[in-house]
């Protein structure tokens, strides 16, 4: 079955996104997602920061406390200046971001690092940094760390790991899928994330690719739900 059709959100003036223009389109339709599947166009490998790789050890400091919070707030003040946006709207306050132009933000942050290379274990909610193991010293974000880069944007301080992130905010059916909503791949959502655009494009930091880039949404291999952050 097709999945249903849903309005792209159309922010006004310079909020206007570079990326994902036009109407949002449901995801392509496929077979129904397994969570015993892998992306078949990526390494069946975990993504970084799941417990006890060498980078969530490296992080385990760096763990969602106040302060990091409040670190990832003074983070979305000051894209959101960057914008000519004055002061810290009330619709991205930490933890009750809500509205379309939240979303319209975090993929406007993401869309600003196309190109930026991909780094396994790279990334961090102020910008590209060094990856590990056998991207040690390479700078730049794995999938996981350029999400959380976006979204930090709006003060939202998600968790590093994709699988930790596929359980963070709402599950939501692919036929329920809205602009800004988070796509997984593999088992537990551990493989792999992306944002969704709409029109049948994500915005992801591909291994594949090498780089950030807009890419169609890839259903083999998908996890059973998308996650969304931030409530429209």
């Amino acid at each position: 079955m097709r999945h249903k059709l849903f309005r792209c959100l159309r922010p006004a003036g310079t909020l206007l996104v570079a990326i994902g223009l036009l109407v949002s389109l449901a995801l392509p339709a496929a077979a129904a997602p397994d969570d015993n599947g892998w992306d078949p166009t990526l390494p069946k490998l975990l993504s970084a920061g799941a417990p006890g790789d060498p980078l969530a050890i490296a992080n385990a400091s760096l763990a969602a406390t106040a302060q990091a919070t409040q670190a990832t707030v003074n983070l979305g003040r000051n894209f959101l200046s960057s914008l000519g946006i004055g002061g810290a709207p009330a619709s991205v306050a930490a933890g009750r971001v809500r509205g379309p132009q939240a979303i319209e933000y975090v993929i406007r942050r993401g869309g600003s690092q196309m190109g930026v290379p991909y780094s396994w274990g790279g990334g961090t909610p102020t910008g590209p940094s060094a990856g590990v193991e056998q991207d040690a010293g390479k700078v730049g974000y794995d999938c996981s760390g350029f999400t959380r880069f976006a979204f930090a944007g709006v003060g939202v301080l998600i968790p590093k790991y994709s699988g930790d992130q596929y359980n963070t905010g709402r599950h939501i059916p692919p036929s329920q899928a809205k602009r800004g909503d988070l796509i997984f791949y593999g088992p537990g959502g551990s493989q792999h994330v992306t944002i969704y655009l709409g029109n049948g494009q994500m915005l992801e930091e591909s291994s594949a690719k090498g780089q950030v880039a807009v890419s169609p949404v890839r259903t083999a291999g998908m996890s059973p739900y998308l996650a969304r952050i931030i409530e429209s």
